[in-house]
Order: C-alpha cells, then sequence, then structure tokens
C-alpha cells in the first residue's frame, strides 16, 4: 500500500487526458446547439435537456487539478465550466432598468391543473397584477382565481386562461398547429387606456398521442415528432406577432430552452424580460416539483412594449414557478403613430 500513487497527486497523465476530453465535449456541446440545436432530431436532445449538468464534469476536474497542483490544468477546467454557465445554462446578469413612463405587471403560470391552489394565488395576485396568464387552468375552479368584481375580464380556450385587469376588447384562437392538439388564446385588450395584444401559448412536447415507447426504434420516431410539432408552433407565433399594430406580449409555457434555435429566431422580433432584465438561471420547471432544471416559461415584449424587470417564484403551487415581469408600454399617442 505505500507504494500506491493516487492519480490526482502524483500522476497528470489522467488529469490531462481528462480535460481535453472534457474541453472537446463542451466544444462538441456548443456546436451542435448553435449550429443544429433542435432543428434535427439527434442533437435535440442535447438542447433539451437541463444545461447546467454539462458543467458538472470540467467543474470536477477543477477541483482536482488544484488538488494535484497543477494551475494549468484548472484553468482550461474553469474556462470550461464557466463557459457552460454563461452560455448554454443560461446564468443572466442583466438589472432591473428605470422606467421613464407607466408600467404594467405581467405573469404567466402553469398551474398543472392545481385548482386548489387557486385561493393563495387569487391572494397574491389580486391588485398586484393586470395581466396573468396560466396554462393547464381548463378547470372552473381557475374563473374564480380574478372576477369582474375585482375589475379583471377573462378569456379561456383549452388549457389556457387570460386575465386582464382592464377589458378585453376581442379574442382570438390561434392553431392548432398540424400535428399539435394545443390552441393558443390572443386577446386585445384595453389596460388604463391603452391598447396591447396578448397571446396566451402552451406548446405541445410531441405530436398529438404520440408518446414515447420503451422500444429503442422508436425513440427516433418520437424525436422526429417533437422536432416537427416545435417548429409548425413557433410559426404560429412568430405569424402572429409579425400581424399586430400594437404593443405585443407572448406569455406561457413553451417546453422549449433558451438553447433552442426557436427562442433565437422569436429573439429577432421580441425581447425575451427574464434574458434582458433578469438575474440568475430562472429556471421555471422544477423535477418532481422540487428540483430547478429548465426555463421553458417566458414573456416575450415586442412592438414598443419593454421589460422593465423580472423574476420567478410560486414553487409552492405547480411543477413550474411564475415568471412575473414589470412592463413599460408607448404612449397612447406614440402607439397611434
Amino acid at each position: 500500500m505505500s507504494g500506491h500513487r493516487w492519480p490526482w497527486r502524483s500522476d497528470s497523465r489522467w488529469l490531462r487526458r481528462l480535460t481535453i476530453a472534457s474541453t472537446a465535449l463542451v466544444a462538441v456541446i456548443c456546436l451542435a446547439e448553435t449550429w443544429s440545436s433542435d432543428r434535427w432530431w439527434l442533437t435535440a436532445p442535447l438542447t433539451w435537456a437541463p444545461q447546467l449538468q454539462w458543467a458538472a464534469f470540467p467543474a470536477l476536474l477543477v477541483l482536482w487539478s488544484l488538488l494535484a497542483g497543477n494551475l494549468r490544468w484548472a484553468a482550461v477546467n474553469l474556462a470550461a465550466t464557466a463557459f457552460i454557465v454563461l452560455g448554454p445554462a443560461g446564468l443572466e446578469t442583466g438589472n432591473a432598468r428605470v422606467s421613464a413612463g407607466d408600467t404594467i405587471v405581467v405573469a404567466t403560470h402553469n398551474l398543472a391543473g392545481r385548482v386548489g391552489m387557486t385561493p393563495k394565488l387569487r391572494d397574491h395576485w389580486l391588485d398586484d397584477c393586470d395581466v396573468l396568464c396560466i396554462q393547464e387552468g381548463a378547470a372552473d375552479g381557475f374563473a374564480r382565481m380574478l372576477t369582474k368584481e375585482d375589475g379583471y375580464d377573462q378569456a379561456e380556450v383549452g388549457d389556457v386562461r387570460t386575465f386582464i385587469r382592464g377589458r378585453i376588447a376581442r379574442t382570438e384562437v390561434i392553431g392548432p398547429a398540424r400535428g399539435s392538439h394545443r390552441r393558443f388564446l390572443a386577446c386585445q385588450a384595453e389596460i388604463d387606456g391603452r391598447r396591447v395584444a396578448i397571446l396566451n401559448v402552451h406548446l405541445a412536447t410531441n405530436l398529438k398521442d404520440r408518446g414515447l415507447s420503451r422500444r429503442l426504434f422508436h425513440v427516433r420516431r418520437y424525436l422526429r415528432g417533437a422536432v416537427a410539432v416545435r417548429v409548425r408552433e413557433h410559426r404560429l407565433i412568430e405569424e402572429w406577432l409579425a400581424g399586430q399594430a400594437h404593443p405585443a406580449l407572448v406569455l406561457g409555457d413553451f417546453n422549449t430552452p433558451p438553447s433552442s434555435a426557436h427562442h433565437r429566431r422569436l429573439a429577432a422580433s421580441a425581447t425575451d424580460a427574464f434574458e434582458a432584465t433578469g438575474r440568475g438561471f430562472g429556471y421555471t420547471y422544477l423535477v418532481r416539483g422540487v428540483i430547478p432544471a429548465v426555463r421553458i416559461d417566458y414573456v416575450w415584449c415586442a412592438n414598443g412594449a419593454t421589460p422593465v424587470s423580472c423574476t420567478t417564484g410560486g414553487e409552492w403551487a405547480s411543477d413550474h414557478m411564475w415568471v412575473e415581469a414589470r412592463v413599460e408600454l408607448p404612449d397612447s399617442s406614440e402607439d397611434e403613430e
């Protein structure tokens, strides 16, 4: 036993090999998520998976390098770890901005059908929220969350429901996209005399009625269906945004993380409120209702609507956290122009 040499103390060959392998893996993952992302079924799982896990291996190698006293490899592994954390894992360092005008508070929350949470959520949102979009909220009990007596108008279709503190002038059902079973709810609303278009969405994870079989040869079929339905549903959102003449908001459960190619496409015409003004990872889906894993719920602002701040919360109410944003709308005169 006295002659045994622990590799992290005296032998740098394994540390060197694993560092090179880890760095190469990080590079491959980042290239795959940049160039093909979830547009190709084979690389889609890399994009949809929790991204922070890719930082675990280089982070362990940082510790090993320090124990071995090898600062060069420690620096390489630290750089790989930081690249994942600040890139695919989505650590945001934005700051809330100072608003120059009036703002409204908007929020989205997938409630997973937990109608029993309605009283507590009502206490939280009443008088503090101008626009609330909920998903998996079709049960009649959710209609009592914010009522006309409270000053809220509401509309619903499928499993999405929208509450507006103001007046809903018109509603429109968008979709479903081919192969999907989910419809989106568009509302033209007036809030404090200002017109705003609001789209409440809950994207499907796969083609209608297609589940993941345990048979290995069905995985390819499942993933190709998941890619196809996301492409079609994001196209519906982009087309809706392009047709809006007033400030527009898109809120909901996208079932798609920020590393997605669809997120980058949407970012060309709208602003992700958390990406612009949030801090931290902002993960909104909780694995087993406990572990924050991915950010798939969003508030998007477009056509002059500008995010001022964005936070998450409500882990006690569902397996999704809510996303709450304060949004500045242009003056009515500017909007009319």
